[in-house]
């Protein structure tokens, strides 16, 4: 009996110690958010010669959402960004930009 749940309270420890591992891998921290965010403007507003600027203060932060959002933020046109329109990807984030 000592065996069995010996065996399954390692079992049960190796898949909590797994689920943890992976939910944190798949998360920027908030630094990480902030400067992936910074770096998109900084180069979005070089591209489009603007100096807008945003309200970056992210929690942690899904890392498939966020890449998804930078690159459409960088794939945008100009036009787009010069009116303040952000990528619909964006809108879990709640940038704004000005």
């Amino acid at each position: 009996m000592k065996v069995f749940s010996k065996t399954i309270f390692y079992i049960f420890l190796v898949v909590l110690l797994s689920y943890c591992t992976t939910k944190k891998e798949s998360i920027y921290s908030i630094q990480e958010a902030n400067i992936k965010f910074s770096l998109v403007l900084v180069l979005k507003n070089l591209e489009c010669n603007s100096t807008k600027q945003s309200n970056f203060f992210f929690f942690p932060v899904d890392k498939n959402q966020a890449d998804l959002c930078i690159k459409d933020i960088y794939l945008s046109d100009c036009e787009k960004w010069n009116q303040n329109i952000l990528p619909e990807s964006c809108s879990f984030i709640g940038i704004q930009i000005k």
